[in-house]
């Protein structure tokens, strides 16, 4: 009788799932959704990808399962969303040798990654949360033109631990690229580096001469 009950307590835990203790994500991918930009930027957006701030394997709290390769999955994911707004987008770690011409960095922090439960009759089903910053700045500037702070959640239709990552990432991308619509990340940008472009503005030819000595 004993092993009957959790045989079952062990099928309801997972909603009927059975989810591997384990995700490596090299190699795995999203595409997330992604914006229309009628011209990108011309510069170049390197993303910097600490290991001090971004784990590359993650021990998931409140859970035993572990992500391993984590780092290299959001960057890609990360790349693939911002690519539509700038010539290029690279990943790079800290201390890239960066170019003379101007360029935008962008820093990424990751906070950790959580399981929570919910309760639906006997069954028991498990999101994943991402919680995440990132904020970029033009190359010689220290402040930030635009920083974000969100959290991306799997739904609770995934059959595995590598699909519920990727739902995950998804969800954090579309926070990211609503607070970007949101607080005009683009126009601020752009503005920026047209205000730098703009020629010195010359004096009204119909200006009288000055008569000073």
């Amino acid at each position: 009788m004993k092993i009957v009950l959790t045989i079952l307590m062990l099928f309801f835990t997972t909603g009927c799932t059975t989810y591997s203790a384990q995700a490596d994500m090299a190699g795995v991918t999203i595409q997330p959704m992604t914006m229309m930009v009628a011209k990108p930027l011309p510069q170049t957006l390197y993303i910097v990808m600490d290991p001090s701030k971004v784990a590359d394997d993650i021990a998931i709290t409140k859970s035993p399962m572990t992500l391993t390769h984590f780092r290299g999955f959001l960057g890609d994911g990360l790349k693939k969303s911002l690519a539509p707004y700038f010539q290029n987008v690279e990943i790079v770690a800290p201390g890239f040798t960066a170019p003379k011409e101007a360029h935008v960095i962008a820093d990424v922090k990751l906070d950790g990654v959580e399981a929570r439960q919910f309760n639906a009759g006997q069954m028991i089903y498990t999101t994943l949360l991402m919680q995440w910053n990132f904020a970029i700045r033009p190359n010689q500037e220290t402040d930030y033109l635009f920083s974000y702070s969100g959290i991306g959640n799997s739904d609770t239709t995934y059959t595995n631990l590598t699909e519920g990552v990727q739902q995950m990432l998804k969800s954090s991308m579309a926070g990211l690229l609503q607070g970007w619509t949101e607080k005009n990340a683009y126009q601020t940008l752009k503005e920026y580096y047209d205000k730098d472009a703009a020629p010195a503005e010359m004096p009204d030819s119909n200006e009288p001469a000055s008569t000073d000595l």
